[in-house]
Parts: C-alpha cells; structure tokens; sequence
C-alpha cells in the first residue's frame, strides 16, 4: 500500500464579478501520483503551475474540486474535523523560508510546544522539558536555544522548523517540502533531510516518510 496515493485530482477556482458569469480557472486537472514510505516525489514546474495547489489539496488546506486523495489507506475526502486533526500530527509544511514559519515574537520553547499543547501531548511538565531538549539535540541545537528567539538564530532556524515538525511524531506520514531554485540544485538538498540516502541519525529526522518536494 503506498503511503500517499493521489488519483484523479482537480481543483477549479471561481470567481464571481459584478454583473456577469463567474470566472473559473482550472489550476489542477485529472493529477494522480503515488508514494512508497520513504520516498521522495519532486514537483518541478513554471511559477503558477499548481505545485502549491496541489501540496494544499494534499494537506487538506484547500478542499479538491474532484478526485481523491489517500494517505496510508484513509481517504481525506471522508474525515470531518476530528479525522482531519489526528491525521496533521502526521504531516508538516516545511516553508522555503524558515522565518515564513516562525513567529518572531515566540521564543523556540512556544513554538516546539504549541504543537504539543494542540494535540495534548506531553503534559507532564518534566518530561516536557526532557521531549523538548531532545528534539534541539536531535537537530544539532543546544538546550539553552530554547530560551532564545528566532532572530538569534543564523542557520539554525531551518532545524527549529524540524523540531517543531517532530513534536507531532517521530515519523509523520506525509512532509511537503517548497523551494524556489532549480530542479538540479534543490532536488539533492532536499531529499537528505527526507531520509534518503542518510548516513546521520540526525539525517532521518523524519524516519520512512513520503515527501512532496
């Protein structure tokens, strides 16, 4: 069974105007693809071809207009809130922009934490602390990097990203992954932090899971 499993996916967007037919316009048609645990799938098109669109749809961000989407057998078009909840502790946007992602007005400890308080995960408060700690070292961050905020970081807020993501779970199911550079270049950066190919603990953050690149 493939972890990530799309058939058949379309998204129209309509837009009304005043005193005429609504515009439509088409930004997936009849998309499908397929991805095993531990792969990775690169999305590689011009600005505005729907790579965005589709990671959105996938992620339940944006609702298709037909079609279906299955992650690890369960078919997204049928969860209601409480399905939908349990199922985005197993999947992440990681943003080509790390500030995109992190509010700067939080310090590192809010933001890996927030995901927790979310789901109702470690409410023992030391072993919090302890969770906390191990996903700084997890990624190569001291423990006092939890009292800092993102401005303070140089390259180190790509990995608070990273523990933010796996606060949720130690091997979310589904990871998107946006960058904006060429398909040669980006491709190689992106799959180690996936997990392909790894030669460090550090390297498979995110254990066997699928990726949208």
């Amino acid at each position: 069974m493939n972890a990530l499993a799309i058939k058949n996916l379309c998204k129209t967007y309509e837009r009304r105007v005043w005193l005429g037919a609504p515009v439509r316009k088409e930004v997936l048609k009849n998309v499908s693809l397929c991805a095993g645990k531990g792969r990775v799938v690169g999305l590689v098109g011009e600005s505005g071809c729907g790579k965005t669109t589709l990671c959105k749809v996938v992620l339940g961000i944006e609702k298709p207009t037909s079609g279906e989407v299955v992650i690890n057998g369960v078919n997204t078009a049928r969860l209601g809130t409480s399905g939908w909840k349990d199922l985005r502790r197993q999947m992440q946007v990681v943003y080509q922009d790390p500030y995109a992602s992190l509010d700067p007005r939080m310090r590192v400890r809010e933001i890996i934490s927030e995901p927790l308080d979310i789901h109702g995960l470690q409410k023992d408060r030391a072993a919090r602390e302890t969770f906390l700690r191990g996903l700084l070292a997890a990624v190569g961050l001291e423990a006092d990097a939890l009292a800092r905020y993102p401005h303070a970081f140089s390259g180190g807020q790509r990995r608070v990203s990273r523990s933010s993501i796996r606060s949720r779970k130690a091997a979310p199911a589904l990871r998107t992954e946006h960058h904006a550079s060429s398909a040669a270049s980006t491709l190689p950066r992106c799959i180690r932090p996936l997990g392909v190919g790894a030669k460090r603990p550090t390297d498979r953050l995110f254990g066997q899971s699928p990726g949208l690149v």
